[in-house]
């Protein structure tokens, strides 16, 4: 019977594949789509509720003077705060984005304590200005060692002499907790960026704080945006989740917009199959009258039919998962750069051969029942 069934699924070799492929690609998208969705639904690293971050309230890149830092840490319950400006930036003439950021190394590490940075590593940190820490995973991605230099073309600081390369030196390597960003970026001393930067002055993008913990991060980020209500430019403070957060939801309701998407691709999807069954359905009619003639029953063909839809769906629903799992894998570090990200494949995989399976059948239902009534009088008379 399964023989039989391959046979006749590829027997139009021109409709099969223009199937397998239409699956393929609707696998593709509802893998990528579901892998990204998880962002939003991943849970907090730890300790992200214990931060803060403060930012410029019009754009994230708008910046922050100095002067904000002074009044941040005089603000009641704050236990310690420190400057952070980003640093996006790709190896000269290559591809692939590289994050990092630069830090006050005095007092980065009693705000961001996830980074295990230990005095050794601090002290060759501070010995040389233009020195980075590496994240390990990004240290063994990219074959970073201590002492290396690195050069990097940022893609959004530009140096006051107008160039755009940026040279710094691996000072050494550190482990940062699971989940954390830290894990695939680098962290520059941010005295080094902000002097040799075009016309920007001490000015950071953000401001991290740890608050004492007599307090939660909502009141604390309360009294910190009044601290600096009569000051330009206005701030936003929220906890680091809420950030990274509110940053996603800035590109829109990603649960709304994963659900209509695949959804919506599903049913083209649907529709186009069903199409195409019914199609090879009506040309197989005397076949099917045949069959029956030699003892195959109405459960027979119903078998038969739904064994097609099926195969097709599952097999087309593997290639488009496998396609996405590894353009996801080569993704995972660019996007890690920027927001927490994993991709379970063995889960994704499953599922989407599961959801394969389970459209296979609704969509050979319908199709399957008119095979199953096909009459052999009747065929034979209109023959």
């Amino acid at each position: 019977m399964i023989a039989f069934v391959r046979k006749n699924m590829f027997r139009d070799g021109l409709r099969a594949n223009v199937s397998f492929v239409a699956v393929m690609l609707t696998f593709f998208l509802y893998v990528v789509i579901r892998a990204l969705s998880g962002i939003v639904d991943a849970p907090p690293a730890a300790g992200t509720d214990a931060r803060l971050m403060v930012t410029n309230r019009t754009s994230l890149f708008g910046g922050l003077p100095e002067a904000h830092l002074a009044v941040v840490r005089q603000v009641q319950d704050v236990a310690s705060a420190t400057p952070v400006s980003f640093f996006i930036g790709r190896p000269p003439r290559g591809s692939g984005q590289i994050f990092g950021l630069a830090v006050d190394p005095e007092t980065y590490t009693a705000v961001y304590q996830d980074a295990n940075i230990d005095e050794d590593l601090l002290a060759r940190w501070r010995a040389e200005k233009r020195s980075i820490l590496v994240g390990a995973e990004l240290a063994r991605a990219k074959g970073w060692r201590t002492g290396d230099l690195v050069t990097l073309e940022s893609l959004n600081i530009v140096r006051r002499d107008g160039a755009s390369d940026w040279r710094f030196v691996v000072a050494g390597e550190f482990e940062a907790d699971s989940g954390s960003i830290a894990e695939q970026a680098f962290l520059a001393r941010i005295d080094y960026v902000t002097d040799a930067r075009l016309g920007q002055g001490r000015r950071y993008d953000m401001l991290g704080v740890r608050g004492s913990g007599r307090i939660g991060s909502d009141g604390l980020g309360e009294r910190i945006e009044k601290a600096l209500q009569f000051h330009a430019p206005p701030v936003r403070a929220a906890d680091e989740d809420s950030f990274v957060r509110g940053q996603i939801e800035e590109f829109g309701n990603l649960r709304q917009i994963t659900f209509y998407v695949l959804a919506y691709a599903l049913a083209v999807l649907s529709v186009v199959l069903i199409n195409g069954v019914a199609l090879s359905i009506r040309s197989r009619v005397k076949e099917y009258a045949t069959l029956k003639t030699l003892g195959y029953t109405s459960r027979h063909l119903i078998a038969m039919v739904l064994g097609e839809t099926v195969f097709l769906l599952v097999g087309g629903a593997a290639a488009g998962a496998g396609c996405a799992l590894l353009v996801l894998h080569l993704a995972q570090d660019t996007i890690n750069g920027m927001f927490p990200f994993s991709v379970n494949a063995p889960l994704l995989l499953i599922e989407a051969v599961t959801v394969g399976a389970m459209v296979g059948a609704a969509i050979g239902l319908l199709p399957a029942h008119w095979a199953s009534r096909v009459s052999v009088v009747e065929t034979l008379r209109s023959a």
